[in-house]
């Protein structure tokens, strides 16, 4: 994937994705958050 094939696909689920929306509102401590936030990266890496 090209990288703005990569955004096109990061804004549509940033767009759809509600349960990830409320995931990250219920994590309760920053490390989870930082947990969290990796999670999501190593996921849109894995796109590329």
């Amino acid at each position: 994937m090209n990288r703005e094939t990569v955004l096109r696909e990061v804004l549509k689920a940033a767009n759809t994705s509600i349960d990830s929306i409320k995931a990250l509102e219920s994590v309760n401590t920053d490390k989870q958050f930082s947990v969290a936030l990796l999670e999501q990266e190593k996921t849109i890496r894995s796109w590329s």
